[in-house]
């Protein structure tokens, strides 16, 4: 099992997981948001993915919000069902973790949104909440410092 960053050859299988996983309404966005990964632009989504026998089981996606230095957003955590419960959704986000600990000066916050009533993994992974709602949801935010 390894984890890595994606490349233009996961594309489709990004596209397939997101699909499986959060099903085809988000296609479209999760085509927009790889496809900035792809690019070159200044302040882009990173997009790891987790393998095993050579194919894409997980990925996860990390981004610092335009709005300040010191807030990242963890997005697009998806593991194929038959691989859920293993520790790899937990392994996809403390990957993104370290990686954004390596890129900051002194600390951070890490924001995310979920689907309703689906916090565990995070919850898992010490995110605090601060908004929940049934219907759209719950926001969750985690720190991190540097020692």
């Amino acid at each position: 099992m390894t984890i890595r960053y994606a490349t233009l050859d996961d594309k489709d299988m990004l596209i397939k997981l997101f699909n499986t996983v959060f099903g085809s309404e988000g296609e479209l966005l999760a085509i927009e948001y790889i496809d900035c990964y792809l690019s070159d632009d200044y302040r882009k989504p990173y997009f790891v993915v987790k393998e095993f026998d050579g194919e894409i089981i997980g990925a996860a996606a990390y981004s610092q919000e335009l709005f300040t230095t010191d807030t990242w957003g963890l997005s697009w955590v998806a593991v194929l069902e038959e691989h859920c419960n293993q520790g790899y959704g937990s392994d996809l986000v403390n990957f993104c973790i370290d990686e954004i600990y390596k890129k900051i000066e002194n600390y951070a916050f890490i924001i995310l949104g979920t689907f309703p009533n689906k916090t565990g993994l995070y919850d898992k992974n010490e995110f605090q909440h601060i908004f929940s709602d049934e219907a759209h949801g719950n926001l969750m935010i985690k720190k991190i410092e540097k020692d």
